[in-house]
């Protein structure tokens, strides 16, 4: 069959996710046929299992589209190795809210919530814990543990955010999102440089000063 030209390959693509996600807005994908789509679509199904090889396909590509959106976005927000809040990062796209609010809600894509926070986490560890290895290289067992405990403390937080405000968007506008964290949230969570520490080891884990500022209050 011959190929047919890039633009309209591009817009009937579109059209097909398009329609996919008009039906998903509305009901699980257990529920959804290649039938619907393609009635919706205006396309028949053999256009359909061109570019597509399930319901859960589309999903997919959906998905790895939106990851692809994200990561240039923190990417063009990275400046000397650390996540900075840019144009590039609180102008975020409405779309992008329309597709979160349902893949972040009641039958939403478990597996792809921990494939984003999994890969949203290099760009967040070095403002969180600067000089600090990546949880893979750190060799001790108990460390690595806590590092690991520490990491989906915050991003569980951040992901809760992000679903109080494509839930409520009175509380805060989702777009405000990243501004929020920089002015209010990072502030308080992220280590500050005192200049100080030359004598404590790059891999030591900046993480331990809540607990000896606690110590300090007994003492």
């Amino acid at each position: 069959m011959a190929k047919k030209n890039p633009e309209l390959t591009g817009q009937t693509i579109r059209n097909i996710k398009e329609a996919f996600w008009k039906l998903y807005e509305e009901k699980p994908i257990e529920k959804i046929s290649v039938k619907q789509i393609t009635d919706l679509a205006g396309y028949n199904r053999a256009t359909f299992y061109l570019y597509f090889s399930s319901v859960r396909d589309v999903r997919d590509q959906i998905e790895e589209d939106l990851l692809a959106q994200r990561n240039a976005m923190l990417n063009a927000s990275m400046h000397d190795g650390k996540l900075a809040i840019t144009p590039e990062l609180t102008d975020v796209p409405m779309t992008l809210f329309r597709y979160g609010r349902v893949l972040l809600g009641p039958h939403g894509d478990p597996k792809f919530v921990e494939r984003a926070e999994e890969s949203v986490w290099p760009y967040i560890q070095p403002t969180l814990f600067p000089d600090t290895p990546d949880i893979g290289d750190i060799s001790d067992p108990q460390e690595r543990r806590r590092l690991e405990l520490l990491k989906h403390f915050y991003l569980s937080g951040i992901l809760g955010m992000f679903r109080a405000a494509l839930n409520n968007p009175d509380l805060i506008n989702p777009t405000e999102i990243g501004r929020f964290m920089s002015e209010e949230l990072l502030p308080r969570i992220a280590p500050r440089g005192t200049g100080a520490g030359a004598g404590a080891g790059a891999g030591e884990s900046q993480t331990s000063k809540p607990n000896e500022r606690a110590e300090s209050a007994r003492a």
